[in-house]
């Protein structure tokens, strides 16, 4: 998806090292980012639950 791609890219690739990764994901998502969705796909996929 385009403007997402460039969302990305802006929020999180361009910034780089500047800022916390936590505040990279936070300025790309626009809300504060949540482990519940990772961990249930972390999981899934490697732990086959």
């Amino acid at each position: 998806d385009g403007p997402a791609a460039m969302r990305y890219r802006k929020t999180i690739l361009e910034p780089g090292g500047t800022a916390s990764a936590n505040t990279l994901v936070k300025n790309f998502l626009g809300r504060p980012q949540q482990y519940e969705a990772t961990k249930k796909w972390i999981n899934a996929e490697f732990v086959g639950k």
